[in-house]
């Protein structure tokens, strides 16, 4: 599993727009430190290239 920080990224990566949007509602402490040029990959994507990546509206 991991922490909700770690599920979040992971989440991210794989564009599952519903899991992102249920962890990050359910955690104040993600939606208070959340870091959007936070680096996710080796590719250097970040936060906003991943949701822009996969087209999440809502998330952004």
């Amino acid at each position: 599993m991991g922490s909700s920080k770690s599920i979040l990224k992971r989440s991210m990566i794989r564009g599952d727009e519903v899991q992102i949007l249920q962890i990050y509602h359910s955690h104040s402490d993600i939606r208070r430190h959340i870091d959007p040029n936070l680096v996710l990959n080796e590719d250097g994507d970040t936060f906003v290239h991943c949701a822009s990546h996969f087209a999440m509206k809502t998330f952004l």
